[in-house]
């Protein structure tokens, strides 16, 4: 059985939210961000504050580099 794999557009309020609670319960979860928003996940993660307590995750996350406008 094959696991689905995840490609969550940004880190914002909804896609932060819904992948990080998605990758604390174990789904394989990628976020496609722009990359200084790559490199701040890699270095802090992302944290989620719900109810009063804290969720901090460490999910993968990559940019897409585009060339310029011509």
């Amino acid at each position: 059985r094959r696991m689905l794999r995840i490609l969550v557009v940004g880190a914002g309020a909804v896609g932060g939210y819904l992948g990080s609670l998605w990758y604390a319960v174990g789904r394989d979860i990628t976020f496609l961000v722009r990359e200084c928003r790559r490199d701040a996940i890699a270095r802090s993660g992302l944290t989620l504050v719900r109810e009063g307590r804290d969720l901090r995750t460490q999910p993968p996350a990559t940019h897409l580099c585009l060339p310029p406008p011509a």
